[in-house]
């Protein structure tokens, strides 16, 4: 059975850190999370000596992190993805399996772009002398991710942010907003296309009776409340609820001056 980690422990470089913070001279932004299998006596595992370490033992990856949120008046909690896939590049992280006994998180001052400040700001290690998680290899079809989340200790005065990586992986409760976001503005978007060709033309040439852009964008955003329009031509409220409703399913009109099933599909290329 997977030992469990003992409660993280603030290292001096990061004491260091945090006390320029809560004097305001510098932010602190978290960078990192590196993981390793290392083990450790039960010496090395006393307080004393753990607040010495400046690196882990035997670093086997490091990753970027996805999310930071208040925990407590005095502790934060930053997420990762420990991973044997990148899941952005799809890139193979680890090639060989080991446990994961060690794990540390890094940070800087923020705005270090040369990452000079970087420091090992906190450490945990597996309670007792057996091995942590086994992360195997990557086999080629399913990845193995853990969602990691790290508490660490801070002070309500310092402000501290994450430095987020091009690599780091999005929470899934994330994606979700974030992909209802894109669909909803890729869907506008489409919608704005179809409108703007269906009432230019196909061939693009300038129509007298044609909404503008601005007029198109304005009627998308308008909120609309089941009123009919005063144009004899236009359509009714009815005839709209109806038109909203019914589910296309590829068919053409057989109104003459209705565009083509193909027409449709073109415009929304």
């Amino acid at each position: 059975m997977p030992q469990p980690f003992k409660n993280a422990v603030l290292t001096n470089g990061g004491a260091q850190l945090l006390t320029r913070a809560q004097a305001g001279e510098i932010s602190i932004e978290f960078t990192r999370i590196a993981v390793g299998n290392g083990t450790y006596s039960a010496e090395e595992k006393m307080i004393e000596v753990m607040q010495n370490r400046d690196s882990l033992k035997e670093e086997k990856n490091s990753y970027a992190l996805s999310n930071i949120s208040v925990f407590s008046e005095h502790s934060v909690k930053v997420t990762a993805f420990i991973t044997n896939q990148d899941p952005v590049s799809g890139s193979v992280l680890i090639h060989a399996g080991y446990y994961i006994n060690e794990m540390g998180l890094y940070a800087r001052v923020k705005g270090d772009e040369s990452n000079e400040t970087e420091v090992l700001y906190s450490i945990t290690v597996t309670e007792a002398d057996g091995n942590g998680d086994f992360m195997p290899p990557y086999n080629g079809y399913n990845a193995v991710q853990i969602i990691q989340d790290y508490y660490v200790t801070v002070n309500n005065s310092a402000e501290v942010t994450i430095q987020l990586g091009t690599g780091a992986a999005v929470l899934d409760e994330d994606y979700q907003e974030v992909k209802k976001t894109i669909q909803y503005i890729a869907d506008k978007e489409n919608i704005e296309k179809a409108f703007y060709t269906v009432y230019t033309n196909f061939d693009h040439n300038t129509d007298e009776t044609a909404m503008t852009a601005a007029d198109i964008t304005e009627a998308i955003n308008r909120e609309w409340k089941g009123e009919s329009s005063s144009d004899e031509t236009a359509m009714t409220a009815a005839d709209i609820t109806e038109a909203i409703n019914r589910e296309w399913k590829g068919e053409s009109s057989s109104d003459e001056t209705a565009l083509s099933a193909t027409d449709i599909a073109e415009t929304l290329k």
